[in-house]
């Protein structure tokens, strides 16, 4: 990756694709993620090539041990890592599909890190969809970490604490999440100053973004912050489609609710054709 270390990438594609997703993922998600898969099998389903990459601090982080792995859990060096790393996926992708438009699919963390990368004049995306972003939490640390991060940061980065916001993200009705060595729950100081101050950043720039995009909302999230999807909604161009998806928890795509988010998803895309994208050799 941009650092230097090894990650996991899945690309997952179909015969004679339309284009490709660049999928940016949330929180203690990773490629063997059940939900992932769901994910990655709609898109191939509806002629996307599907390209993940397993962010710093999540995933399976190959070269490490276990041990190595379970310290390195929940922690970050530098945003512009996630931000690097985005682009360098987005490059690998062209090698191989350089004649297929590319889409940007960010959820939750990958939010926040997606909207950020087109702020900072990373543009090249057909179109981009925005599920559940991480720009403010639902429920905030406790009142010592809100208001020192900063110190916190500069002192004891690598300081974890347990916000048990994994919990909340799998909190799907009508089925049970058991935690697995790779999906946790833990975070640094670091990551959380980072990613809080990074959210507070997007959320007022949202009128800075071109492509049309699906922004997605659960009524029942409990993991980010409705208000704040809502203001960054209210605060966007015409080009920003909000919509709300009623009585559906954060992760709408692993949820009862991802039929109505596919089939919008789905819509959103017809426009890209076959015949559109054949290679000129």
């Amino acid at each position: 990756m941009s650092d230097g270390r090894t990650t996991r990438v899945v690309i997952a594609s179909p015969e004679n694709p339309r284009g490709v997703v660049q999928y940016l993922h949330g929180y203690s998600e990773h490629i063997d993620l059940d939900d992932v898969i769901k994910l990655q099998d709609f898109y191939n389903s509806i002629g996307f090539v599907f390209v993940m990459h397993e962010q710093y601090g999540f995933g399976l982080m190959p070269e490490l041990t276990t041990k190595e792995r379970e310290k390195q859990q929940g922690t970050a060096k530098y945003y512009k890592t996630y931000i690097e790393d985005a682009k360098l996926i987005y490059e690998h992708i062209q090698i191989n599909y350089a004649h297929l438009p590319v889409v940007l699919h960010a959820f939750s963390m990958g939010g926040n890190i997606g909207i950020n990368l087109l702020l900072s004049g990373f543009t090249p995306y057909e179109r981009v969809i925005l599920e559940c972003p991480w720009l403010q939490l639902s429920k905030k640390l406790p009142k010592v970490f809100a208001k020192v991060p900063n110190f916190l940061d500069r002192h004891i980065p690598n300081l974890k604490v347990d916000m048990q916001m994994a919990q909340k993200l799998v909190n799907r009705r009508n089925r049970n999440f058991t935690f697995d060595e790779l999906a946790h729950a833990k975070t640094s100081i670091r990551f959380y100053a980072m990613m809080r101050q990074k959210g507070i950043y997007a959320l007022h720039h949202s009128h800075l973004i071109e492509q049309p995009t699906l922004l997605f909302e659960a009524e029942n999230d409990e993991v980010v912050s409705t208000d704040a999807i809502e203001y960054f909604a209210s605060k966007a161009k015409d080009n920003i489609q909000f919509i709300k998806i009623n009585e559906a928890s954060h992760v709408i795509h692993g949820n009862e609710y991802a039929k109505k988010e596919f089939q919008i998803i789905a819509d959103f895309l017809a426009h890209i054709k076959n015949d559109d994208n054949k290679q000129i050799i």
